[in-house]
């Protein structure tokens, strides 16, 4: 029986060894590599010249969202979301960010999760405000409330997403956020 396990142990050792030496001689451009979903909410190309982006910063046990809003529609994946609006409820939305600017430097806010907001214009990326849950929950709220926006139940459906991880109370249930 001893014998039995060291021939295994030997011939396992030597199947590992082959098995090395035929990835050694493959070129690194020779392994091909699922592409990983965009943790990070990679920028749309330069052919989008106007979005805003929502996301969390802190602490998760899972993926937090980024929630992208534009006029223009392009792809996103998981966890990203696009919440493409008309012409003139972006610009209003886009007025409300810039009229809602807060703290830009994230070493000094404090809370988990934060609430980041980015504005990319005129080909440039601005951190327009960082803000703690209670803040970003007031903000989120307003922003619901902009008159020349009809937020559709999936676009609903994400900043209620967006709310749970805040912790924010206005979340009512699955389908409908409480108007103030």
């Amino acid at each position: 029986m001893k014998r039995f396990f060291k021939i295994t142990a030997v011939v396992g050792l030597l199947a590992f060894i082959a098995s090395c030496q035929l990835f050694a001689d493959k070129k690194k451009d020779d392994f091909e590599f699922l592409p990983w979903p965009d943790m990070v909410g990679v920028p749309p190309d330069s052919s989008v010249k106007n979005w805003v982006k929502f996301d969390l910063i802190g602490t998760m046990n899972h993926p937090f969202p980024f929630v992208w809003f534009s006029p223009q529609q392009f792809e996103r994946e998981y966890p990203n979301v696009l919440i493409k609006l008309e012409e003139d409820g972006y610009e209003q939305f886009k007025i409300f960010v810039r009229a809602n600017e807060c703290e830009k430097n994230l070493n000094n806010v404090h809370g988990d999760p934060l609430l980041r907001v980015t504005e990319y214009a005129n080909d440039q990326q601005i951190v327009r405000c960082i803000m703690p849950p209670a803040n970003a929950c007031e903000y989120v709220k307003k922003m619901y409330a902009l008159p020349l926006i009809t937020w559709t139940p999936e676009q609903t459906e994400e900043l209620r997403l967006m709310g749970n991880d805040l912790s924010c109370g206005f979340v009512n249930n699955k389908y409908q956020i409480r108007k103030y």
